[in-house]
């Protein structure tokens, strides 16, 4: 793919510089003055190619999300790999993961009983989360549910709920801002 230098585009780094941008395709990369696509070990913008600096940053954030949902799915699986391999998928109804997660919750907050929040043990602290993330992983995956959108939605609903203006530096429940 060839594409033309866009008006106010800046030079890249180096005659060649690659970034990542796998999801980014078509008339995206096109508009933006790359040169080629190269799977997602990047996009090679080749000789005198220009790129919008806003191009340039949507592809690698665009890129990162993909790295970082591989990444997470590489994890599930593992989970997934883990729990098979010793039959424990028959106990991994939603309820179970739901009351494990709970209990591991607890074993996280034994970490910092009776002392100040500093001198909880991070080793515990680390031990103690990955269980609780990974039963919050499991049973998201229960529900066959997509992580990052489900976030995503609950932060949008929480930025109506706590808007800025009135929840900056309180701590107090939206009901009574």
């Amino acid at each position: 793919m060839t594409g033309r230098p866009m008006p106010g585009a800046r030079a890249p780094p180096g005659p060649s510089a690659t970034i990542c941008a796998k999801t980014r395709l078509g008339g995206d990369l096109q508009k933006s003055g790359l040169d080629s696509v190269v799977g997602c070990t990047g996009i090679r913008r080749l000789g005198q190619s220009r790129v919008q600096p806003a191009a340039e940053q949507a592809i690698i954030h665009s890129c990162n999300l993909t790295r970082e949902r591989q990444e997470m799915d590489q994890v599930i699986q593992r989970l997934r790999q883990f729990r098979d391999e010793r039959n424990w998928q028959q106990f991994h109804n939603p309820k179970d993961l739901a009351m494990a997660l709970n209990i591991e919750a607890s074993e996280l907050l034994e970490a910092f009983l009776w002392k100040a929040p500093e001198a909880a043990d991070p080793e515990k602290v680390k031990e103690e989360l990955a269980d609780v993330l990974a039963y919050a992983l499991l049973l998201s995956d229960a529900y066959n549910f997509d992580i990052e959108k489900i976030i995503l939605e609950k932060i949008d609903k929480n930025e109506e709920k706590y808007p800025v203006h009135k929840a900056k530096g309180t701590a107090k429940k939206y009901t009574e801002l």
